[in-house]
């Protein structure tokens, strides 16, 4: 048996709606003391702060740009590479592919690879989604939770083509069955979990476990976090998406007004559905939590 890489490939794949804005923007932030610790980050150009090109590629298929990534952060002569992007998590739900990706980076990089996942009461993670979904056109509450509930996830394909494309959003709520599924079958990526509801701010678990002292970052402007949108904001959210696309017509404002009606959901079906969603998940989320304190 060989001895393991000393070497590692650290993926963190959120979950969408655990902080990694917050997490991502701090890394970069960061990148110069991150550094002087052995451990690379490189953010992309552009607007965003994640490495979302080498994970959309990923998402279809495509190891070559992560692994160039890892391969030009270790050439730094750094012995510990991040990458950070929701759309990591994807990984999650397609084991196999990770598979495939612990033996190539093994190979083209002599490193280990560990993914780090933030979890997420499984009903607040809902309706952060919820609203998040609203600002690009998806609400439908009532067909997201079936499809939770029937899949453990929910799964928006190409929900934003054009310049900005992602092949993918995955939602993962079903914590427990996928990530103990995850471990099962690619035993050669350890797997980190942190709780993003006790944290001091999000990703100091994370930074401690790259060896950097939780307490010493900066905290990123308030801009840099992406707090989600309010309930009470989604229905002129819907609307003014909506308006983008309606016919200049009387018949838009009827469209405009049941849109609004839909949208709002009452808060006593708001707390329903609360309940529904953490009888079924909470109890494996908290038993992760559970066994990585331990």
């Amino acid at each position: 048996m060989t001895d393991a890489p000393q070497r590692r490939l650290w993926l963190h794949a959120g979950l969408h709606k655990t902080g990694s804005t917050y997490i991502q923007a701090m890394l970069a932030q960061e990148q110069a003391r991150l550094a002087e610790a052995g451990v690379f980050f490189r953010r992309p150009e552009g607007p965003i702060e994640g490495n979302y090109p080498e994970a959309w590629a990923l998402q279809q298929g495509d190891l070559d740009p992560l692994l160039a990534y890892a391969r030009a952060g270790f050439e730094t002569g750094a012995s510990q590479v991040v990458l950070s992007a929701e759309d990591l998590s994807s990984l999650l739900v397609r084991p196999g592919l990770g598979v495939e990706l612990v033996q190539a980076v093994r190979r083209e990089c002599d490193a280990s690879v560990a993914l780090a996942v933030y979890l997420r009461r499984p009903s607040a993670q809902f309706w952060s989604m919820v609203g998040q979904l609203a600002g690009h056109g998806y609400y439908d509450p009532f067909q997201l939770l079936a499809e939770a509930l029937r899949d453990g996830f929910v799964r928006i394909a190409e929900p934003a083509p054009g310049d900005f494309f992602a092949p993918e959003w995955l939602c993962l709520l079903d914590h427990g069955r996928h990530l103990s599924r995850f471990r099962r079958r690619v035993p050669g990526a350890p797997l980190r979990v942190f709780d993003f509801d006790s944290e001091a701010y999000p990703g100091a678990g994370l930074f401690a476990a790259l060896g950097i002292d939780p307490a010493v970052p900066a905290a990123p402007p308030a801009a840099a976090r992406n707090v989600g949108v309010a309930p009470e904001a989604v229905p002129t959210i819907m609307v003014e998406k909506l308006s983008e696309t309606l016919p200049d017509d009387p018949a838009a404002a009827t469209v405009e007004a049941a849109v609004v009606e839909r949208a709002v959901v009452p808060e006593r079906v708001r707390r329903a559905i609360s309940a529904v969603i953490d009888a079924r998940f909470a109890a494996g989320s908290r038993s992760l939590l559970e066994t990585a304190a331990n």
